[in-house]
């Protein structure tokens, strides 16, 4: 409990009041003959609680039939291409032996594309997206072949597409991985020059801050992602 200033000799009596800041960013000016937040109690966002669970990612490098272009032509795309970085990455899952292990990092879908002409647009990566902060998997892993590709010489429109319909033909592993999600922490609340911290994983708790100097007349910046309340005494 804060008593109100002694007014003795003015005769009048300062009015305790109560501000509560809307979300989002906004201004107070302080009020003629005011120094002095009494009290300022706020807090940030709420933060994500972790979370597990377990999913699988398709990976997979194949040559596939196009319709779009036109491409560059010779050197052909070669066959040879595909299959080293199948092997590759296979490499790369199973280097950490057998158990729970990290997931490697600089996995990558790769597609060629051609059209009738052998034209093509070379090997194209696209990076495979996990779910969650962190990724483990567990045993060792191999590919399967669909469309019984050839592991080298060059890529041949007619090879991949004999009847002329779009077909695909290449490598894939189904990786099934466990995931974690890491909890985040909610953006603090700020003004006055404090902090009001966000939660962590949940909810965030009041932080209270007594007697925050303020200057008379001057404009401050508060930024509300939760809460924000003050009181001060008017004169």
């Amino acid at each position: 409990m804060f008593a109100a200033p002694n007014t003795f000799f003015t005769g009048t009596s300062p009015a305790l009041q109560t501000y509560t800041f809307p979300g989002g960013t906004s201004t107070w000016t302080a009020p003629t003959g005011v120094t002095s937040i009494l009290i300022a109690t706020g807090k940030g966002a709420a933060g994500s609680p972790s979370s597990s669970g377990s999913t699988s990612v398709y990976i997979t490098w194949d040559v596939a039939t196009d319709t779009t272009g036109p491409y560059t032509n010779a050197p052909y795309a070669q066959w040879a291409d595909l299959y080293n970085a199948a092997n590759a990455n296979i490499s790369a899952l199973n280097a950490g032996g057998s158990g729970t292990r990290a997931m490697p990092s600089g996995l990558y879908n790769t597609r060629t594309n051609l059209i009738s002409t052998n034209y093509y647009n070379g090997p194209n990566n696209f990076g495979v997206s996990y779910a969650g902060d962190s990724q483990t998997i567990t045993g060792t892993f191999s590919y399967t072949t669909y469309r019984s590709p050839l592991t080298s010489g060059n890529i041949l429109y007619s090879y991949v597409s004999p009847s002329g319909g779009t077909q695909s033909s290449g490598w894939l592993i189904n990786l099934p991985y466990d995931y974690v999600v890491n909890a985040t922490t909610g953006d603090s609340t700020t003004g006055f020059g404090k902090t009001f911290p966000g939660g962590t994983g949940g909810a965030a708790s009041d932080t209270t801050f007594n007697n925050v100097a303020v200057t008379p007349g001057t404009t401050y910046t508060i930024v509300n992602n939760g809460a924000l309340t003050i009181q001060y005494y008017a004169p």
